[in-house]
């Protein structure tokens, strides 16, 4: 839960639901709350999001789209992250 603790600051606790609760819907509604919250903590959840896909020291272009698509979806732009060749 290295990610998560980009929020210590702000005194939110983050649990992981159980498998049987992860569906799209539950993402889109997660996604859509989140885009309410005030700039400072959209920045925090990019942040854990950017944590998360290199935890491992390896970004695939899959989490990468991923993380793009989540700091869009939350209005907050990213640099590119790999050179176009």
């Amino acid at each position: 839960m290295k990610g998560s603790g980009q929020f210590s600051n702000w005194g939110l606790s983050l649990s992981i639901l159980p498998m049987e609760e992860c569906h799209l819907d539950a993402v889109d509604q997660a996604l859509a709350r989140l885009d309410r919250v005030t700039p400072q903590i959209k920045e925090s959840l990019v942040r854990a999001v950017g944590v998360c896909i290199g935890f491992d020291g390896v970004v695939t272009l899959e989490e990468a789209e991923l993380f793009r698509a989540v700091a869009e979806v939350l209005h907050c732009p990213v640099p590119p992250l790999f050179a176009v060749a």
